[in-house]
């Protein structure tokens, strides 16, 4: 669950998002490996007035199918999504269209509901000197749906084509970096099989260090994403129309032991955000900024089983219209693992 609130100022006064993920997974013969993913998510969006808005229904069914062509070293992929989540919204809802994508708050579960999507890809691994190195090209084709219920306007992602290095190594004699990068070329996003919007481009990074202490491990990272042209996005209630602009996160997770089956590690995280003001796209303004800080706690549950407790508190700020108005909230999150 992720609840925020905010002071006066802006057009909402909080916004609460209640998810119950399912996933699958099952691997054969040594090579193949089908991953499935569904689940249920309720909105509430409190609004001046004490007038309160609900969405809620089930998520997108969602699978992918991954074949080792050779073993450890290529792999063919296909992906699929059934549009069994919520597409359409009433008019005065779509306010949460651009609440749960934005970047700041973060939210784990910001795209559920769209008209489904085909895809195929592949992707390889080997060794480079003394890391590791991993790549991967994508492609997928998305589906035409009506954000707006009761309209006949129909919305289609343009197809996208996705390139991904990752890169893993050792740092000195203990330490280690990871890091990643993704770059996107999206065709015109399509409205009424009109095309709108210029092609996009969209760049997102990622590095990671793991510095081992004593028995702990600190691990520090930061991620960033740019996009240089609007587009629309599938999202929980329609299509949200991301505007250009960018967003980069840091933070810090220090893994301690405690036995041989708990673990606990505190973790802090800041996230900021900038966007377009209007659709041109000329002037970038900042959308505020959030720091989040926690915990996860791991128990060891049976022989392969581990249950995951992750909690963290966030309070920071989000501009509108050149004033900073200030945010708070919180996220906790209970789930199990079976391995």
């Amino acid at each position: 669950m992720e609840d925020y609130s905010v002071d006066p100022g802006l057009a909402f006064e909080s916004i609460r998002q209640l998810t119950v993920p399912v996933v699958a997974e099952w691997s054969w013969a040594g090579r193949g490996r089908l991953t499935l993913a569904s689940g249920w998510t309720e909105v509430r969006l409190g609004l001046p007035g004490s007038v309160e808005r609900v969405v809620s229904g089930p998520l997108d069914a969602e699978a992918r199918l991954r074949w080792a062509l050779v073993r450890d070293r290529l792999d063919l992929m296909v992906t699929g999504s059934l549009p069994s989540g919520t597409t359409s919204l009433d008019e005065p809802d779509l306010v949460l269209v651009g609440l749960l994508s934005n970047d700041v708050f973060g939210f784990s579960t910001p795209s559920l509901g769209s008209g489904g999507s085909l895809g195929l890809g592949i992707g390889g691994a080997g060794a480079a000197g003394a890391a590791s190195l991993g790549w991967a090209v994508h492609g997928r084709l998305p589906f035409s749906y009506q954000p707006v219920a009761g309209s006949d306007d129909r919305v289609r992602a343009g197809s996208e084509i996705r390139v991904r290095v990752g890169l893993q190594s050792p740092l000195g004699r203990r330490s280690s970096v990871s890091a990643a990068v993704v770059a996107s070329l999206r065709n015109r996003d399509e409205l009424n099989e009109r095309p709108v919007n210029r092609v996009g481009h969209r760049v997102a990074g990622y590095v990671s260090v793991d510095v081992p202490v004593s028995r702990s491990v600190l691990n520090l990272w930061g991620s960033g994403l740019v996009r240089t042209d609007p587009a629309f996005e599938p999202s929980v209630v329609g299509a949200a129309f991301i505007p250009r602009g960018y967003f980069w996160s840091a933070g810090g997770r220090w893994v301690l032991g405690v036995g041989s089956r708990l673990r606990v590690e505190p973790q802090v995280e800041y996230r900021s955000a900038t966007s377009a003001t209007d659709a041109s796209g000329r002037e970038l303004e900042s959308l505020g900024g959030l720091w989040k800080a926690g915990a996860r706690v791991r128990k060891g549950w049976g022989r392969d089983s581990w249950l995951v407790l992750d909690g963290a508190g966030s309070f920071g700020s989000i501009r509108n219209e050149g004033v900073d108005v200030d945010a708070r909230g919180m996220r906790i999150s209970l789930y199990a693992e079976w391995i």
